[in-house]
C-alpha cells in the first residue's frame, strides 16, 4: 500500500516555503558558455579560428 502511494506521488514536485514548485531534479545544471566552447574545441568539433571568433563574441 505504501509503495503504491509513493509511486503515484513521486512525480509531484516539492513545494518550497514561498509556494513555488522546485523542479531542480528535472533541470540541467547551468554550464558556463566558455566551458562549452572549450569542450567543443577540445573535442575537435570546431576549429581554432572558430574558437577564437566565438570566444571574442562571448566577451564583446
Amino acid at each position: 500500500m505504501f509503495l503504491n502511494f509513493t509511486y503515484w506521488f513521486s512525480d509531484i514536485p516539492a513545494v518550497s516555503r514561498n509556494g513555488q514548485a522546485s523542479y531542480r531534479s528535472m533541470q540541467r545544471p547551468v554550464e558556463d558558455p566558455l566551458e562549452i566552447l572549450k569542450r567543443r574545441f577540445a573535442e575537435g568539433s570546431i576549429s581554432e579560428e572558430e574558437f577564437i571568433r566565438m570566444k571574442s563574441e562571448l566577451y564583446s
